[in-house]
């Protein structure tokens, strides 16, 4: 036996799609804003934006720190530091590296000491806690 309420359902049941009609118009005025699901794309867009944004600043200079040291070791080449040995004659150098090796054997003489200080004699004779005697076996 079918309750009240299942044949009032029945009765109802065909005007279900109106209903739904008529929801969606009433919520359609009351939030025109609402927006459809938005697309991957958009949100990593907007995450890039909310990431950088705030900080531009401090991304710019630091950009422009990196275009400043990539142009600097580009103007800079290996064969400018082969260029300038290569133009020192090797006897000249071979007597800068004399002098050189000269000069820091000086420097070297000066912080090495010159002769071992003697120990004294009471330092020489050994101390009662450094002799060993044997324990008498019993």
């Amino acid at each position: 036996m079918k309750t009240p309420r299942d044949l009032l359902l029945a009765r109802h049941h065909p005007a279900t799609p109106q209903l739904d009609a008529m929801r969606a118009q009433a919520l359609a005025a009351a939030f025109p804003n609402t927006r459809a699901p938005r697309p991957a794309t958009a949100r990593i867009r907007d995450w890039w934006q909310e990431l950088f944004w705030p900080a531009r600043r401090a991304w710019l200079g630091l950009a422009a720190v990196w275009v400043v040291i990539l142009g600097s070791q580009l103007a800079r080449t290996e064969r400018g530091h082969a260029e300038h040995f290569a133009s020192v004659p090797a006897p000249v150098l071979q007597q800068l590296l004399r002098e050189q090796l000269r000069l820091r054997a000086e420097l070297l003489d000066d912080l090495a000491p010159a002769r071992p200080v003697p120990r004294p004699s009471h330092l020489l004779d050994p101390r009662r806690s450094e002799i060993s005697r044997p324990f008498p076996v019993a």
